[in-house]
Parts: structure tokens; sequence; C-alpha cells
């Protein structure tokens, strides 16, 4: 069963609208949204998120006719995770804001330290665990809003323009764990510029084109980014 489903929507963000005949999207995949400036990817983004409401529509999430309620937004902001191009930390090290979010959810602090370091540890933050976050390098700060994504457990994982901030080794820390957060069955789609990136991660490609949403097309397709 797909975990979000879209049909003849139109998403409004300002002035722009963005249309969507059909969209699906499955758990434990990995998808790149691929498009020129302006084509509409970040608006999608903030609309998976729940965080704009579409104009009109038919949505689906994790099986639940979407109504706008707010119980309904609630729940779906629950259960995904949007990381911002430019993330926001609070004043703190980087341990405080990491288990931030997770001791709202009630984990305990030895979890939280377990989980917390094996993910710091995989990019290679581990030893800026004390330091103060807001002095963390641009790249830094991108692969560590990836980390308190991560730890929140989302169904679904929405990244806009997540490695634009990375150098080349940076990429090659960040783009093998999209493959490993896909195996747990979460379902993550990330906004890219690179072309050649959702080959090198293996993801579906989801055009935008002209204020529209494309089918997502297969890895062997000739559709290239912009």
């Amino acid at each position: 069963m797909a975990l979000f489903s879209i049909k003849n929507a139109r998403l409004q963000q300002g002035d722009f609208c963005l249309r969507v005949e059909q969209l699906e999207l499955l758990p434990a995949c990995l998808y790149a949204l691929v498009g020129p400036n302006g084509a509409g990817k970040s608006t999608l983004l903030l609309h998976l998120a729940a965080l704009e409401a579409p104009v009109e529509g038919d949505v689906f999430f994790d099986g639940e006719d979407w109504s706008g309620s707010p119980r309904q937004l609630r729940e779906w902001r629950r259960r995904v995770t949007l990381v911002h191009q430019s993330p926001y930390f609070f004043s703190g090290t980087v341990y405080e804001n990491l288990e931030l979010g997770l001791k709202t959810r009630g984990v305990g602090s030895a979890v939280r330290r377990q989980r917390i370091m094996e993910l710091l540890e995989q990019l290679r933050l581990s030893n800026h665990v004390g330091r103060e976050a807001r002095t963390l390098s641009r790249g830094e700060l991108q692969r560590a809003a990836l980390v308190r994504a991560i730890l929140l457990e989302p169904k679904l994982l929405l990244l806009d323009e997540p490695t634009a901030n990375l150098d080349a080794d940076g990429l090659k820390i960040f783009e093998p764990l999209l493959q490993r957060v896909r195996a747990t069955g979460t379902c993550v789609v990330f906004s890219s510029h690179d072309p050649e990136q959702p080959r090198r991660v293996g993801a579906q490609i989801i055009p935008l084109r002209n204020g529209r949403v494309q089918l997502p097309v297969a890895l062997d397709t000739e559709e290239e980014a912009s």
C-alpha cells in the first residue's frame, strides 16, 4: 500500500501553483525530485510535510483520507520529518540539540545517548558532540540536521537540497546513509540539482516541469535534471 498518494491536486505556495495529476510514494523507497529552479520542488516538499494544505485534490497518507483537520495534521506531522536546506539549531551543544526530540517522545537517557552517538559516528561528527551547534560549518550543520531527523524514525523523510553545502568527502559520507535509512522502511524524498546523484544512490526520479509533477520515471530513463 502506498504511504502517500495524491490525485488531481493543486498545490499553492504564494503565487506559485503546482499541479499533480497522480503521485504515489511507497514505504522503503528512495525518490529524487529533479527539475530547474522554480519547478516546484520545495512546494511539493512543504505539502508532503503537511506544512501547506492542497487547494484541491484527493490526498491519502498512510491509508487515511486527509481532510486537513487539526487532529490529522498533528498525526501526519509526527510521522514526517522535513530537513530544510538551511536547518535551524537552538543555542546549546550538538548533543543537546539532537536529544531534544527524543526527550519529548519519552526516550530514556541511555538509549538517547546510544542512538545519537551511533549516528554521529556514521556521519563523522562524533568529535563535535560537545561543541556549540551554531559554530558548525554549513556542511556539518546539514549532516547534524540529518542525524536529528533520522533519530525521530519518521515514516517519510523529506530533504530539501541536502547535499548543497557538502564537499566531495561529505557526499561520500552522506549518500550511502540514504540507502541505509531506506532499508529501515522509511520512505525518503530529496530534491537535487545534481543530475547524477539519483543514479548514484539508486533513487527513482520524479521530474517537475512547468508547474507540474510528472509520473516517476525509471532509473534507465533519459530524463535529466536541468
